[in-house]
């Protein structure tokens, strides 16, 4: 587990002795003896003492018998780091913790920054006020800062927030940050990034890019993937890489009662079958994937053809080596369907399948044995992604275009300089986005013609079409085409 971060792991300790001071200034001594193995060095040894609340064991504080580095700090953080909700102007993540462990004082820099839609911001705040992105406070020794990160998600979508600290003396906040994520509850796509710390999930993120879609991204080295959070998903992408191990005890868990749920779930990893064969789950594997591992062709084979009038893989071909993939397949698994729920969807020979799709009338599952980001194009990648998504959603035609929900936000909103406009179509059709005053005037034409379907953003500087600045009112921003009217209100600011 050394590649492992790890927060809180002990808040579930079960305490060797009760704290029974309830005043300022009081004390309590504790005496507590304990066997040493014989053949520890009684040097190297240190005693660990915990502080917990005896309400939900979180840690209040600590100490140690070693003496701390100078300079050095500790840092933990409450609650859980993914996080689901609506569109909102706040939301508080819970406090975090960092204790100044050095004999001498320390200047602390908080930063944050965020991936998400390009209308989102994050900030650091303290009790009762809000920093912004940095923060900066002196710690002297055995001082703590308690803060709390704040994520303002005016519009649909995902963001990633990380949290660096650092101090003149470690700068580089490598190791020292604490990541979050907030997802809005219109977001139907679920990411579950399980390749460690490798990158194989951008190949399937710029497949869901590609057509707009929103989506999350779960990493399962910050975040468990427990049933309750992934039922809050109507589908789950799942992707396995190389890493090892690949589905644990407790993934499987959560999948069989995710699908139970009626989920729809893509799986992709060359390693799954043979791991789940060697650890004795053909069951899990038969009775949930409703898929047999059957072998590891030797030589491997990287080429698998589609099956004529399926609705996901007929018409594309596929390479699994080389190109503008991630060129990381050694063994591909060759897979059999389990019973008629299962079907083979793309076979290295006859007979020889690579990837089954499973309709149980209850949950859907398309299983690669292969990993789809070693499909040797984007094209390619793209097309099957495009495919799965669909037969998920019961669309008839494969080739139809993905569905998007109609949406339009404006942030900042009230706007005192600029602002970001952001709507989405649910199909390519000729449209406008426009501003209007209070009167009906259109005041600025952002973007007229041709749009595709998906997400847009649009920048608009408050200025009208001639280039002057808007004076402080109400304003509308329209989106207005074949098949979407979407309306807006606009205040802008002195």
């Amino acid at each position: 587990y050394s590649s492992l971060t790890l927060h809180d792991v002990v808040r579930g300790a079960i305490p060797d002795v009760d704290i029974t001071v309830d005043e300022f200034g009081e004390i309590q001594n504790v005496v507590r003896t304990f066997a040493v193995d014989p053949s520890w060095v009684t040097e190297n040894l240190a005693v660990v003492a915990l502080i917990q609340d005896d309400a939900d064991k979180s840690v209040l504080a600590s100490a140690s018998t070693r003496v701390p580095e100078s300079p050095s700090f500790r840092f933990y953080a409450l609650g859980d780091k993914f996080e689901i909700g609506p569109t909102t102007d706040e939301y508080y993540f819970e406090w975090f913790r960092t204790y100044n462990t050095s004999p001498a004082p320390q200047m602390f820099t908080f930063s944050v920054t965020i991936d998400a839609p390009i209308d989102w911001t994050t900030t650091i705040c303290g009790p009762g006020i809000c920093y912004g992105p940095v923060y900066q406070t002196l710690l002297l020794p055995g001082q703590f800062a308690e803060l709390k990160v704040e994520a303002i998600a005016p519009s649909s979508g995902a963001g990633v927030i990380t949290l660096n600290i650092a101090t003149d003396a470690h700068p580089d906040p490598e190791g020292r940050s604490i990541r979050y994520t907030y997802v809005t509850d219109d977001v139907h796509v679920l990411v579950v990034d399980d390749d460690g710390l490798k990158d194989d999930e951008l190949y399937y993120t710029a497949a869901l890019d590609h057509y707009g879609i929103d989506y999350a991204v779960l990493n399962t080295v910050y975040t468990t993937p427990t049933a309750e959070l992934l039922g809050q998903f109507d589908i789950l992408i799942w992707v396995q890489g190389r890493q090892a191990p690949t589905l644990t005890a407790g993934d499987r868990a959560a999948l069989t009662t995710y699908l139970s749920g009626g989920g729809n779930l893509f799986l992709s990893g060359q390693d799954i079958g043979w791991e789940l064969s060697h650890i004795n789950q053909y069951g899990w594997m038969q009775t949930v994937l409703r898929t047999f591992f059957f072998n590891e062709p030797y030589p491997p084979d990287f080429t698998l053809s589609g099956v004529n009038g399926n609705q996901i893989s007929d018409g594309i071909p596929l390479t699994i080596t080389g190109g503008d993939g991630a060129d990381n397949q050694e063994s591909p698994n060759e897979l059999y369907p389990a019973d008629a729920a299962s079907v083979g969807i793309w076979s290295y020979a006859p007979d020889q399948w690579g990837a089954v799709a499973v309709d149980t009338g209850v949950y859907k599952v398309v299983y690669f044995g292969f990993g789809f980001e070693a499909i040797d194009n984007a094209r390619d990648r793209n097309l099957v992604m495009h495919r799965i998504l669909n037969w998920f959603q019961g669309i008839a035609a494969a080739d139809g275009p993905p569905r998007f929900r109609e949406a339009l936000s404006v942030f900042p909103n009230p706007v005192r300089d600029r602002a970001a406009v952001r709507f989405t179509l649910p199909a390519d059709e000729q449209a406008t986005v426009e501003l209007f005053g209070l009167d009906g005037r259109r005041v600025r034409t952002l973007a007229s013609g041709s749009l595709s379907a998906g997400s847009h953003v649009l920048a608009w500087d408050r200025a009208d079409d001639a280039g002057r600045a808007m004076p402080a009112g109400l304003y509308y921003c329209r989106v207005s085409g074949e098949r979407t009217q979407l309306q807006q209100k606009v205040v802008l600011l002195k």
